[in-house]
């Protein structure tokens, strides 16, 4: 999911935003006229394309507790998906009810848009 979301920024001509966090739709405007949004959905970030060959919509479930981006001061945009995952140790465990315990984690991606410099985790 965050490599799909990866991409999308980097083909991305533009995305209409703020310096300001925000939990808003992301909108990725394509230079080949497509538009890619990036929103919270039920059980996850929905991704919908809209473009001359129709509209894709593409759930990613992934224990979804908070997302947000925005436009960094250096041309970058940054996003901050934060899920909920089982802890390692208690997967592991014998005990199947000790698989409810789950922790949250934090990605935290930048990207620099097509033709400016920077880019990466």
């Amino acid at each position: 999911m965050t490599a799909r979301l990866r991409t999308d920024l980097t083909e991305a001509a533009s995305v209409a935003g703020t310096d300001a966090w925000s939990t808003d739709a992301l909108q990725i405007a394509e230079s080949s006229g497509r538009r890619v949004t990036w929103q919270r959905a039920p059980g996850g970030l929905a991704r919908t394309v809209e473009g001359p060959a129709g509209d894709q919509r593409t759930l990613f479930r992934l224990g979804l507790r908070d997302w947000r981006w925005r436009l960094a001061p250096d041309g970058m945009v940054e996003v901050q998906i934060a899920r909920a995952v089982h802890d390692r140790d208690v997967l592991l465990s014998q005990d199947p009810a000790d698989a409810i315990d789950l922790e949250t984690r934090t990605e935290t991606l930048q990207v620099a848009l097509r033709g400016r410099a920077g880019g990466g985790w």
